[in-house]
C-alpha cells in the first residue's frame, strides 16, 4: 500500500486539496501514534511501580 502513495499523491498534486488531506491524515496518524506511546508508557510505568510497591520493604 506504500509504495502506491506517492503516485496517487503525484497524481492529485494539481488538486491544493491533497495538502490539506495529507495535512489531516498526518495529523491523525501523529496524534494516535502519540496517544498509543503514552498509552503504552504509562502502563509500563504502572506495572513497574505496582511490582516495586508489591516488593517487601527493605530491611535496613
Amino acid at each position: 500500500m506504500m509504495p502506491a502513495l506517492p503516485c496517487v499523491t503525484w497524481g492529485l498534486f494539481s488538486n491544493g486539496e491533497v495538502i490539506l488531506l495529507f495535512y489531516i491524515w498526518g495529523n491523525i496518524v501523529f496524534q494516535a501514534f502519540y496517544l498509543l506511546s503514552v498509552f503504552i508508557l504509562c502502563r509500563h510505568n504502572t506495572r513497574e511501580s505496582n511490582w516495586l510497591y508489591s516488593q517487601p520493604p527493605m530491611s535496613e
